[in-house]
């Protein structure tokens, strides 16, 4: 209805640009296809995984979900890196023996060339897994460890390269850095979190173009008119990250702070939002 959700307020209530209707956060819907069930795997089985412990009853629903994506799409024959994800986390919430042979179908390329990338989460099934995975993960974490040291980039004195023209570049930055924050909390003695503390400062306001945090209602100036389901209000949603500026051709960087409808600077992402 174009106004700000008020939950003191009737539904079909309205107070200057306040009113009751519960429609400010509504997410949009698409059309089914297979890259978005296996994300949607991916998350449900996620999901499975973290509430096993204090919640039978959705996690049991969620298992049974994952499990029709599961077969509808025949994942066990895919090598994406989002059924990489649900098969780790099938296992630990449900223990079948399905998924822990698809992991280990996987498991040495993940500990290779996959890991920085994918490999890296088996971290969370390890004790599933049991003492033989965990060895070749310890391995993979030293083999990995220079890699995965914070090296700022030249191309600016920020530390993080510059952003492109087709998107601003925040979740870039806190994706780049997310590997080394996990491990470091578990492998101390070889990753430091010195790239992680770099990106906060990048994210809530030391980068290009200007000091505004990229996180709404975070920091004493940040996104206060944002590209997010309330955007026609030139409002913003607290905890929502925005792209940041973009570098316009040739070499322009732009951030414009008073025009919310530029998406690909202002565009709230749900996964930039949980990444942070």
């Amino acid at each position: 209805d174009g106004l700000i959700y008020n939950p003191e307020l009737g539904e079909d209530e309205v107070y200057g640009q306040y009113s009751g209707k519960l429609d400010d956060r509504m997410a949009f819907a698409f059309t089914k296809n297979s890259s978005t069930q296996i994300s949607a795997l991916s998350a449900i089985s996620a999901a499975a995984a973290v509430c096993k412990d204090f919640d039978a009853e959705n996690t049991e629903y969620f298992v049974k979900v994952a499990k029709e994506i599961w077969d509808q799409e025949n994942a066990g024959s895919s090598t994406n890196n989002n059924v990489w994800y649900a098969a780790l986390n099938l296992y630990k919430a449900t223990g079948e023996q399905m998924y822990k042979d698809y992991i280990d179908g996987r498991f040495d390329t993940m500990m290779g060339s996959s890991f920085r990338n994918a490999g890296w989460r088996a971290l969370f099934v390890l004790d599933e897994l049991g003492e033989e995975y965990k060895t070749k993960f310890d391995a993979a974490v030293a083999a990995n460890a220079a890699a995965l040291k914070f090296s700022p980039r030249a191309t600016n004195p920020f530390g993080f390269s510059d952003a492109g023209s087709g998107w601003g570049g925040s979740a870039g930055v806190i994706n780049g850095v997310t590997t080394a924050t996990v491990l470091a909390t578990y492998y101390p003695e070889l990753i430091d979190t010195t790239g992680t503390f770099q990106a906060m400062n990048y994210i809530l306001g030391t980068h290009p173009v200007n000091s505004v945090s990229y996180v709404s209602g975070v920091g004493t100036n940040s996104v206060h008119m944002a590209y997010g389901s309330n955007r026609a209000e030139k409002y913003y949603i607290a905890g929502g990250v925005v792209p940041g500026y973009c570098t316009l051709n040739t070499n322009l960087p732009e951030y414009m702070e008073d025009f919310n409808f530029l998406w690909f600077e202002h565009e709230y992402t749900i996964n930039a939002a949980a990444s942070w």
